[in-house]
């Protein structure tokens, strides 16, 4: 009985058992390209998933790097869309001896007169809190992953339709000695 291992070393290209076709070595050479492709894309990833991360870290800075927090106050009661949404509501704050007021997300269980903490843009408008490390290095992740994936799921499609082509041959090939074996005997 034969282990999973002596079929392996059976399909090995440069066996020199005269029964292995030549479409059978063509083929292992193909799936061998194709396993030393994959290995080598790996560090390619890493290379698009930094240059991803660094960029994106870039980018998180200096979109933070215009965010400011101020302590601002509700002036009326939060109306919430819904109970997935946000509640927004008036809120007024003051900055630098500046007085500022905008419609922004507040929590909910915000009363009248509460004091709570919002960020402004360099415009001095409400804006989203900062972006964490955390969504640069997801997409970096991403990144990686998608080359990696996008270049081994392009090596299998490679290596089954040259094995697919191959079986295609040997069929045809099978069919000519058949026709020339099932010839009328006179």
């Amino acid at each position: 009985m034969s282990t999973p291992r002596d079929r392996v070393l059976a399909m090995r290209p440069w066996n020199p058992n005269p029964l292995m076709r030549r479409s059978d070595r063509i083929e292992s050479w193909i799936r061998i390209v194709v396993a030393a492709v994959c290995l080598a894309t790996a560090p390619i990833a890493g290379s698009v998933g930094i240059a991803v991360y660094t960029t994106a870290v870039q980018q998180i800075r200096v979109a933070n790097a215009a965010k400011i927090e101020v302590v601002a106050t509700v002036v009326d009661d939060p109306e919430a869309f819904g109970r997935t949404r946000p509640a927004f509501a008036t809120v007024r704050w003051r900055r630098a001896g500046v007085s500022g007021t905008a419609i922004a997300p507040v929590p909910s269980i915000a009363n009248r007169g509460d004091r709570i903490r919002i960020w402004l843009d360099a415009d001095e408008r409400p804006t989203t809190p900062p972006i964490g490390p955390a969504k640069a290095t997801t997409a970096a992740i991403r990144a990686a992953a998608v080359v990696l994936l996008g270049a081994c799921g392009v090596a299998v499609v490679v290596t089954e339709s040259a094995r697919w082509c191959a079986i295609r041959y040997q069929s045809f090939r099978w069919d000519q000695r058949w026709r020339r074996f099932d010839r009328p005997v006179e």
